[in-house]
């Protein structure tokens, strides 16, 4: 497999070091995720970056084995709050949502350093809330350093397919939307990187497409007449751009088209959370205590009362009389009983 120009490649990861966005367009089958995940390789080659995929269709869980999976079940993302606001008589629906079982999202974070979530959910807005809710979860902790004086080292690149879905003004609610704004517009202050996938740019949001660089490849005449084209006429790139090659792509970045190969796929490892278990030092400090305790209350045991061997005491052999005389009355009694009967 041939790898991506070293010149193009040092040249694309500079620019998205330097706290530029990027965005992949294309239509169908022009080879985006394949382009993203030969990228995602040169990315986490430096020990300092972090990869986060998000995905609603398995297909990085079945192509990357670079990283692991963790698939959030819909019942996970639970809606927790619905109101109606009338006005001019006309009816709005907010939705707020809650996400469960994050102890163990926090320990899926925590023990894989590049991580792919598989959102099994039919609710666009549900998969655009738990991408938030990722997000911000980084977002707080790099504030936290700023605001103790610390550093930020590591550079975390969030790879976010079918972006549309959660980028789109006219699907999010107002409030959830202005989150992602904010989000956004900081993120790259703190070494937090997105990395974009759709098939028509005039889906996603202006606020969010006009902040990232582009890479383009083939793409529809619709969508090139109403965005692209303009977007690319200062750069003197004309219809030319619509007869791109299969993994082909046009970056804005660099002015320059780079061709990439098709990526080595393997299926990615599935996380399952750890039972705890017994240490293996704890369970010899229990059987060397059993032992000790065993060897204890056989020495030290109070000794059981012994059969009377020999000569009978008075009181033994009281206790014998009083048995044979009750045994003898019983007798007399069942040969008077047997006499009346016949």
């Amino acid at each position: 497999m041939n790898p991506i120009p070293q010149s193009h490649g040092e040249k694309i990861l500079k620019v998205l070091e330097n706290s530029v966005d990027l965005t992949f367009v294309s239509e169908k089958g022009h080879g985006k995720t394949v382009a993203v995940e030969n990228l995602a390789k040169q990315i986490i080659q430096n020990p300092k970056n972090r990869l986060i995929v998000f995905e609603s269709f398995p297909k990085w869980i079945n192509e990357f084995p670079k990283a692991s999976f963790m698939e959030i079940p819909q019942e996970w993302i639970i809606q927790t709050d619905k109101t109606i606001d009338l006005e001019n008589t006309w009816i709005r629906h907010e939705k707020n949502y809650q996400l469960l079982n994050e102890d163990l999202i926090s320990q899926f974070l925590r023990e894989n350093k590049h991580c792919i979530f598989l959102v099994n959910s039919d609710d666009i807005e549900a998969i655009a809330f738990f991408c938030y809710s990722i997000v911000y979860k980084f977002y707080r902790r790099k504030y936290d350093m700023l605001r103790k004086g610390y550093p930020i080292t590591e550079q975390v690149y969030f790879v976010l397919e079918e972006a549309q879905n959660s980028l789109d003004r006219f699907v999010l609610t107002k409030g959830l939307f202005n989150r992602y704004r904010k989000l956004f517009s900081e993120a790259r202050n703190m070494g937090l990187h997105w990395i974009l996938i759709t098939q028509r740019l005039q889906d996603l949001s202006t606020y969010f497409r006009c902040r990232t660089s582009l890479a383009i490849g083939k793409i529809s005449l619709d969508d090139f007449d109403l965005k692209i084209g303009r977007m690319l006429k200062p750069l003197g790139i004309g219809k030319g751009i619509l007869d791109l090659p299969i993994g082909n792509f046009y970056f804005s970045c660099i002015n320059d088209t780079v061709q990439f190969p098709k990526f080595e796929t393997g299926k990615a490892k599935e996380w399952f959370p750890k039972r705890p278990n017994r240490p293996q030092q704890k369970q010899k400090e229990s059987v060397l205590r059993d032992m000790v305790k065993g060897v204890y209350n056989f020495i030290f045991s109070t000794p059981q009362p012994k059969k009377p061997k020999g000569r009978l005491t008075k009181e033994q052999q009281k206790q014998i009389d009083e048995d044979e005389r009750d045994e003898d009355e019983l007798d007399e009694e069942q040969e008077f009983l047997d006499e009346d009967l016949t």
